[in-house]
């Protein structure tokens, strides 16, 4: 891990960040780095603030020496990243594991304040020391805040839970009824996977079922008259082959619910009431790789390759963190309108894929969105094989609209953009400021600030190679 949060002054962190980014920058002009870091360091140690100003690198981009060059924000793409806590995995405990050493230390510390009330009187030591150095390792505190983590996040659980229970009661409900629209996109946490599952059986029975019904009955009327209606058969509706494979899922969900695999993994049953004794901000997080301790930080990215949001999070996934960013886009768009004078820098289409794709996020008020429900490669197929053009239908929900704006030319080249526009900064913040390794600081307002510093950073970087010099900064 790396040490700098183990330096005893705030003057050899900064030290240290400013070292560790000129050696990886060596051949560009840093002069203008470094005054940015100068300033942008207020931002790092401002960790009981949470605003605006203090969380996003847009600031930057408002300077006068700026206004003519760019056209930031326009169109914009965002993206989750996880990155790497200061924080080991086996450090998460349980709410019993935390318990039982909240007992162990403060029946050690009632032990040794009854000793040396013997030895020195009650509530006397004889070489007091100040009250931040009693205790180097704050193992109390940060007992302390594991648990009170987890009693913050068994809250929020249990807030949302009857929301949850509805909407999954509404979904099961709409997936099992014959005469309506099937419902799109995955199933609520909430709903009973076996319940889903049988809903979604028994609708396409219902409807295969009235199929050959009808079937029977103009079979039976052509016979009546002496003729053979043309064409195939309606099928048995346990002989349709959509209802086999729904039937053939319902069986497995039913299996999997009976004997649940428990062979791989961390204790899904458990760990949303786990906290890390590091960093208890941090998260137990999955990626392609595995699994990992970290945060998972959702960055928007202009046109002209500027970082306007970067936010470090603590959800899991990130279907739940468009409308903050989408809120903390349009607030810099408004900051940047407001200290330049111009009225064109709007925010355009923000640019997603699929892992925000709700109904919540579709219809949410705010900019124009365009929000993939698939994989690049499954919306290439789909623009190949069922092209769209003009409007959607009418009848058509909100992802059905923009399914179909996915499929038309102008849609699907415009989030052909998605992926260059953001996972290349992504790419620069991991590879090039460091956070590859992970952060350097503990706890979610540190991580903020860390991360905001990397973002401005990278935004000073970028206009430094787009000519922008001091002198022009300096004059403008």
């Amino acid at each position: 891990m790396n040490t700098i949060n183990r330096c005893p002054g705030r003057l050899g962190i900064r030290q240290q960040i400013i070292n560790r980014l000129i050696r990886q920058h060596r051949r560009q002009p840093t002069s203008c780095l470094i005054r940015g870091i100068d300033n942008l360091l207020l931002l790092r140690h401002k960790e009981s603030s949470r605003g605006h100003d203090a969380n996003t690198p847009g600031p930057i981009l408002a300077h006068p020496a700026l206004h003519e060059r760019f056209n930031t924000p326009g169109t914009v793409a965002f993206d989750g990243t996880k990155i790497a806590a200061n924080a080991s995995m086996g450090a998460n405990r349980s709410e019993a594991h935390l318990r039982k050493l909240a007992r162990q230390y403060l029946g050690r510390a009632a032990a040794t304040d009854d000793a040396e009330d013997e030895l020195f009187g009650e509530d006397q030591r004889g070489d007091e020391l100040p009250e931040d150095l009693t205790d180097h390792t704050r193992r109390g505190e940060r007992i302390s805040q594991a648990l009170a983590e987890i009693e913050r996040r068994r809250a929020a659980e249990q807030a949302g839970t009857e929301a949850e229970r509805a909407a999954a009661a509404e979904y099961v409900a709409k997936a099992g009824d014959p005469a309506g629209r099937a419902p799109t996109g995955q199933a609520p946490k909430a709903a009973d996977p076996v319940a889903v599952a049988r809903a979604r059986w028994q609708r396409e029975h219902d409807r295969a079922q009235a199929r050959f019904d009808a079937y029977q009955v103009k079979a039976a009327a052509a016979a009546a008259r002496g003729h053979r209606l043309p064409g195939t058969p309606a099928a048995a509706p346990d002989d349709h082959p959509t209802v086999m494979r729904l039937r053939a899922a319902y069986d497995q969900a039913r299996t999997a619910a009976e004997h649940p695999d428990t062979s791989s993994g961390p204790d899904t049953t458990t760990s949303a009431h786990r906290a890390n004794l590091t960093d208890p901000d941090s998260r137990l997080l999955k990626t392609r790789n595995g699994w990992m301790q970290g945060y998972n930080c959702q960055t928007a990215t202009s046109a002209d390759g500027f970082i306007i949001s970067a936010r470090a999070t603590q959800d899991a996934n990130d279907v739940h963190q468009f409308v903050p960013t989408m809120n903390d886009v349009t607030a810099t768009a408004g900051m940047l309108a407001e200290h330049t004078g111009r009225d064109d820098l709007a925010v355009g289409t923000m640019i997603g894929d699929a892992g925000y794709d709700s109904h919540a996020n579709l219809t949410a008020p705010g900019p124009d969105r365009l929000i993939a429900n698939a994989t690049r490669r499954d919306l290439n197929q789909a623009a190949a094989t069922d092209p769209a053009t003009g409007p959607p239908p009418p009848d058509a929900t909100t992802r059905e609209q923009m399914d179909h704006r996915l499929r038309t030319d102008d849609g699907h080249a415009l989030y052909a953009r998605r992926a260059p526009m953001v996972e290349a900064p992504n790419g620069w913040l991991k590879d090039r400021r460091g956070l590859r390794r992970g952060f350097a600081r503990r706890g979610i307002d540190a991580v903020q600030a860390e991360l905001s510093l990397a973002a401005a950073v990278t935004n000073l970087l970028k206009i430094a190679t787009n000519g922008i010099t001091t002198a022009q900064l300096a004059t403008a």
